[in-house]
């Protein structure tokens, strides 16, 4: 019976242990990412105001086509500037009931989709829009997101992110969702939320993501509405989204979401309009380049490895922003940590080292 009593504290000591030592490492990680972005936000790294006379096509390019887009759209999609332009400082995106063109695939309607697809991209911060919605049965504008390199695959392998959808049809309605390998639109498990909010039609509102490594944050006017979490258990095939992604204004009319057109609405201008769209940047530092005790890492940020700067063997191991061990390894003077195998994010790096323990934010990029 003592010896089990025994047993029972020890086990409990240890267990004790571990917990405040997982509890320190998520207190000091999560304190100083709070920290950083209450006092630093975020940095603004490109923005497209619309103000000149035609669309900039450094930044954007057309997407042309009838061909359904996967969805049973009946749009046609053209770069005429019947269809988008620049008018009066906007983006204009307007739909139109019109035959075109006159050769396979004859569509009944025309619009608009433009990308940013290998000139603009990003991964992790913030992507926000200024936006008036059309009105009217049929319609489906959105402000979405696509992998520039389709990493991991074919959709939807490689990830979508949905900023704003809408449909006439449920005029209050703004749709938020991710499409992955696992959770997407096909299989009807992708991860959605729905919000309802009177006058999004023909006004403008503030439509955006908050993308981190280990979770998405979807706004409205600058409120947080809806965040989806990453699982940590999963690997890409639930959390593609540590890739560069681009930026997708397009106006469809019906299909699997738009449903049925109701042509009057044709009785007057359908447009979807575009104040700006701006792209920012967590304006991430390390909270300290060179720690006290001199014991340091760099590159930081860093892209495939670390070297630890230190005249002694030692010990690193890296946590995720969740509090996870990610990596470890025993180092020699002059080795390197490497992290190439690491998603883009934040983690926090223990060094261990003749019974010192050393502490470094690192950025992966």
């Amino acid at each position: 019976m003592k010896n089990k009593q025994f047993t029972y504290t020890a086990f409990y000591r240890l267990y004790y242990n571990r917990m405040k030592t997982i509890a320190t490492l998520l207190t000091t990680l999560t304190l100083s990412l709070l920290t950083t972005f209450a006092q630093e936000g975020y940095q603004l790294v490109w923005s497209d105001q619309f103000d000149g006379n035609t669309l900039n096509h450094d930044h954007w390019n057309y997407e042309q086509g009838g061909n359904g887009w996967g969805n049973n759209e009946l749009q046609y999609y053209t770069d005429r500037t019947q269809n988008v332009r620049i008018e009066n400082g906007y983006l204009i995106i307007e739909a139109r009931k019109e035959g075109y063109p006159t050769a396979a695939p004859t569509r009944n309607y025309t619009s608009a989709r433009i990308t940013t697809k290998n000139k603009v991209k990003t991964c992790y911060g913030k992507i926000e829009a200024r936006i008036s919605l059309p009105a009217g049965a049929g319609t489906w504008p959105a402000f979405w997101m696509m992998p520039n390199d389709s990493y991991y695959g074919n959709w939807p392998r490689s990830g979508e992110i949905d900023i704003m959808e809408h449909v006439g049809a449920d005029p209050t309605m703004i749709s938020f969702a991710t499409h992955t390998y696992y959770r997407n639109g096909t299989n009807g498990q992708n991860l959605h939320s729905k919000i309802y909010e009177d006058g999004v039609e023909n006004q403008f509102h503030l439509y955006g993501v908050e993308w981190l490594n280990d979770r998405i944050r979807f706004t409205f006017d600058g409120q947080v509405r809806a965040t989806f979490f990453r699982n940590f258990t999963e690997d890409w095939r639930g959390w593609p989204f540590d890739k560069d992604f681009f930026i997708i204004f397009n106006l469809a009319l019906g299909g699997t979401m738009g449903g049925v057109v109701n042509n009057d609405i044709f009785n007057s201008s359908v447009q979807m309009k575009v104040d700006y769209v701006n792209v920012y940047r967590a304006n991430i530092t390390p909270i300290a380049s060179h720690p006290s005790n001199n014991i340091f890492a760099y590159p930081n940020p860093c892209t495939d490895k670390l070297t630890i700067n230190t005249s002694s063997p030692c010990r690193a191991e890296l946590f995720d922003s969740m509090g996870y061990l990610v990596s470890h390894t025993t180092l020699q003077t002059g080795q390197t940590m490497p992290v190439t195998h690491l998603p883009k994010g934040i983690y926090l790096l223990k060094v261990h080292q003749n019974e010192t323990i050393t502490t470094q934010r690192i950025i992966k990029n």
